[in-house]
């Protein structure tokens, strides 16, 4: 058996070893992405951590009213999830973006230091979860 690891190996096998990349790579590398996302329940912790450190804050003139009604959305996406319903809860998700996005249309109901972070958390989970 040829090895990378030329100890103890007998002279025949010493023999067949070549310094050159036929010997550093004996097949042919494949570059692979993992996409991980989160369940909409790890998404609403994620909120609720962020939420909790003042790192997302409600945004308008009625800031605590925001942050609930953004909340709610995660909440409902986790209970629909939960019970099955998932194209439901990829809606609930899709409301809940459109308010952290940053696109100024609708007006985002969060903002903070970690609003990117949750809309990339959101954004992730709708590409690898929704129909």
């Amino acid at each position: 058996v040829l090895d990378y690891d030329m100890t103890f190996k007998p002279a025949e096998q010493e023999a067949l070893y070549e310094p050159n990349a036929f010997r550093s790579s004996d097949h042919d590398p494949v570059i692979a992405g993992l996409f991980l996302s989160a369940t909409a329940a790890e998404i609403l912790a994620l909120y609720d951590a962020f939420a909790a450190t003042g790192e997302l804050l409600g945004e308008g003139k009625k800031p605590d009213r925001e942050s609930a009604r953004f909340r709610k959305f995660l909440g409902r996406a986790a209970s629909l999830e939960s019970a099955g319903n998932l194209a439901d809860a990829c809606d609930q998700m899709g409301v809940a973006l459109k308010h952290v996005d940053g696109a100024g249309s609708p007006p985002d109901w969060i903002a903070g230091t970690a609003a990117t972070d949750m809309a990339s958390a959101i954004s992730r989970y709708i590409d690898a979860s929704c129909p």
